[in-house]
């Protein structure tokens, strides 16, 4: 591994100690949950509490919108998907608008 990589290889070496962590010391709870999910397709939030003896801090509108974001997101590119890709290139990525060549 060159010198240069050492300080991501560190970082990412942290971040999957952590994640073991975090799944050995939840692994009933999360075995829980994908049998539910296996069985019932979804589980729900009263069900994910029951399950994982977690109680939810937010509704499920908490959700809503980062799915507005999404929505508007995935609108922006379908409607720039027919956009050639130099014309694209000239627009600003944070306000669409035309960008001086």
């Amino acid at each position: 591994m060159a010198a240069t990589n050492q300080p991501i290889e560190a970082l990412l070496q942290a971040g999957h100690a952590r994640a073991t962590e975090l799944i050995e010391a939840h692994l009933g709870a999360l075995m829980a949950l994908v049998d539910e999910l296996m069985r019932q397709g979804q589980v729900t939030p009263a069900r994910f509490a029951a399950l994982t003896g977690l109680a939810l801090g937010a509704p499920e509108e908490s959700l809503d919108p980062y799915a507005d974001r999404l929505a508007e997101f995935q609108k922006d590119v379908a409607r720039t998907a027919d956009v050639p890709r130099t014309a694209r290139a000239l627009r600003s990525p944070v306000t669409g608008t035309r960008n001086s060549p």
